[in-house]
C-alpha cells in the first residue's frame, strides 16, 4: 500500500495522467477531429522479467485508466511488448541490408533503462528481409540508472554532512535541481573512466546562504568530485551488468555452440561511454556498439511492433511449461505408485494428477503459428452447458518440468468462455454405460510474444470474442 493507495491504483493513475497529456497532445497537433477519427492500438513496453501474471494486472491498470474505453470509431487494442525486444526491433531493422550481416549470425541485445537491465539473444535466420528469432531465453537484472542516482544522492548526503541534515535543508525542489543540472545531463550521462574532476553547484533555497565548509571540500555552493569518487559510483553498477551479459554469452555458448557478433547497448545508460568501456575490457572479441539514438530505441521499437506488416521476429523463446492436469489409467512401470487410485465407475486404476505439457520452457515458438490445444468436453444437461467452460491451466519453470503433479507445479491461471450456441446442436455422444451427453470440441489458442502469453478459445472454428473469454491469474487473485 501506498498512502492508503494499492500499486495497481497508483500505476493506473500514472496511466490515466500519461493518456490525458497524450490525447490531449494529438488533439493540439492534428485537431480533435482527426484524433475522435483515429481508431488506436496501444503497445505497452514491460522489463524482460515481467510474467504473464504482471502483464494482466498491466492490463487491469490501463484499463482503470481509462485507456481501453469504449469509442465511437471503433475498439481501442492494447498489446505488450518487452523492453528489449522492442529495443532489438528499433535497431535491428537497420541492420536490413547490412553485408556484414549473415544467416547464423547471434546479437546480444542490452537495454540498459531506468530500473532493470534486460537482454535477449537474437538469431539471423533471413537477410533480405531481415527475419530474426529469439535464441536463448532472456534474463533481467535490478541494476538499471535509477540504482546509479541512489549512489549519487547518497554521496552528496554523506559529503555535506550533518548526517544528512545538510541535504534535507536544500528541499525537494533544489535537491532535484541539482540532481538534473549536475548528475543527470551532466556526469552520468558524460563519465567515461577517465580522472576527470567534476563541479557541482549547490544552489541554497530563497533565503538562505550558499553552503559553505572548506573542511568538507564545498566554498561558497560549489565542491569539485574527483573521477575516483564517481567511478566509485558506477563502478558496482556497471559489474552487475557486465555479469548479466557474462551470463547471456555463457547460455548462448552452451546451448548454440557460438558466441555473439555483437552486443548492442540501448537505452538510458547503455548510452554511458564508461559502461561500453567494461564490456569492451570483459569481451574484447565481441563487438560492443551503442546504435545511434538508443534512449529512444524501446519506445521506437513499440511503435513498429504495433504498425509494421512485415514480421521481423518470427519466433520466441517459452519462458515457462503450460498445460493441464489430468486422470489416466495406471501403467505398471510408467506411473508413480503414490499416484495410484481405484475408480468405482470406471472399475480400473488410474494414475491421478498427471501433468499434459502443451508448452514446454525453452520451446521456440512461431509468431505466425498459435500453439493450438485441442480438448473435447462433454455436457449432461443445457443448465451445465449454459455455466460455460472453466479451464484450469498449472505452469512450471523448472527446465525438465515433472510429468506428475509435484512442488514444481503451479496453478497459473483460469479460463471462463461463455457459451452462447445451441446446445441442442451439439454432437450427441452416449458411454459404453448407456449415458447421452452433448459433446463439444474447442481449442484454446496459445499467443506468446516473449513473456507476454495472450490466450484465445475458439469454438466450431470461430475465435471467440475476448468480451466472452475470462482469464484468472492465480497471482492477480491473490
Amino acid at each position: 500500500m501506498l498512502g492508503g493507495q494499492t500499486i495497481l491504483n497508483v500505476v493506473a493513475d500514472y496511466l490515466r495522467f500519461l493518456w490525458t497529456y497524450a490525447v490531449a497532445d494529438m488533439e493540439k497537433r492534428l485537431s480533435k477531429e482527426a484524433v475522435a477519427a483515429m481508431v488506436f492500438k496501444v503497445v505497452l513496453t514491460v522489463p524482460a522479467g515481467w510474467n504473464a501474471e504482471a502483464q494482466n494486472l498491466m492490463r487491469e491498470a490501463a484499463t482503470k485508466a481509462g485507456i481501453l474505453r469504449h469509442r465511437p470509431i471503433g475498439k481501442t487494442t492494447l498489446s505488450f511488448v518487452t523492453e528489449p525486444e522492442a529495443a532489438a526491433l528499433a535497431t535491428l531493422r537497420d541492420f536490413d541490408g547490412r553485408p556484414d550481416v549473415q544467416i547464423g549470425d547471434v546479437f546480444v541485445v542490452c537495454d540498459a533503462g531506468g530500473g532493470t537491465v534486460d537482454l535477449i539473444s537474437y538469431e539471423v535466420v533471413q537477410v533480405k528481409p531481415l527475419r530474426i528469432k529469439e535464441c536463448v531465453e532472456g534474463i533481467c537484472g535490478l541494476c538499471g540508472a535509477v540504482y546509479l542516482d541512489e549512489k549519487f544522492t547518497a554521496y552528496m548526503r554523506a559529503l555535506m554532512g550533518e548526517n544528512g541534515k545538510a541535504w534535507d535543508r536544500l528541499g525537494a525542489e533544489k535537491q532535484k535541481e541539482l540532481l538534473e543540472q549536475n548528475w543527470e545531463t551532466g556526469i552520468k550521462r558524460n563519465y567515461d573512466g577517465s580522472d576527470k574532476s567534476w563541479t557541482i553547484v549547490i544552489n541554497p533555497p530563497a533565503g538562505q546562504a550558499p553552503l559553505h565548509d572548506p573542511e568538507r571540500g564545498i566554498v561558497y555552493g560549489r565542491t569539485i568530485i574527483k573521477g575516483g569518487h564517481i567511478k566509485q559510483i558506477f563502478e558496482p553498477i556497471c559489474t552487475k551488468i557486465r555479469v548479466l551479459v557474462r551470463k547471456q554469452i555463457n547460455v548462448l555458448q552452451n546451448t548454440k555452440g557460438k558466441s555473439p557478433k555483437a552486443v548492442l547497448l540501448v537505452g538510458g545508460l547503455g548510452q554511458n561511454d564508461y559502461l561500453a568501456q567494461i564490456l569492451r575490457q570483459a569481451f574484447p572479441n565481441i563487438s560492443i556498439q551503442q546504435p545511434t539514438k538508443a534512449w529512444s530505441a524501446v519506445a521506437r521499437g513499440a511503435l513498429a511492433s504495433g504498425i509494421l506488416d512485415r514480421i521481423l521476429l518470427v519466433s520466441h523463446v517459452a519462458r515457462m511449461s503450460c498445460g493441464v492436469k489430468y486422470d489416466t489409467k495406471f501403467v505398471e512401470g510408467m506411473h508413480n505408485v503414490l499416484d495410484r487410485r481405484w475408480d468405482q465407475q470406471k472399475g480400473a486404476w488410474y494414475a491421478r494428477d498427471q501433468i499434459k505439457w502443451y508448452l514446454k520452457k525453452g520451446q521456440t515458438i512461431s509468431s505466425e503459428i498459435l500453439p493450438r490445444f485441442v480438448w473435447v468436453r462433454h455436457f449432461s444437461n443445457i443448465a451445465e452447458y449454459q455455466r460455460g467452460l472453466h479451464l484450469i491451466l498449472w505452469k512450471s519453470e523448472v527446465v525438465d518440468a515433472p510429468t506428475r503433479f509435484t512442488q514444481d507445479v503451479k496453478e497459473f491461471c483460469s479460463i471462463k468462455c461463455s457459451l452462447n450456441d445451441d446446445f441442442y446442436r451439439l454432437e450427441q455422444f452416449t458411454n459404453t454405460q448407456g449415458i447421452t451427453t452433448r459433446k463439444l470440441t474447442f481449442e484454446l489458442l496459445l499467443k506468446v510474444d516473449g513473456t507476454s502469453l495472450d490466450f484465445f478459445v475458439n469454438l466450431n472454428g470461430v475465435t471467440q470474442a475476448r468480451e466472452r473469454v475470462q482469464v484468472d491469474f492465480v497471482a492477480a487473485r491473490a
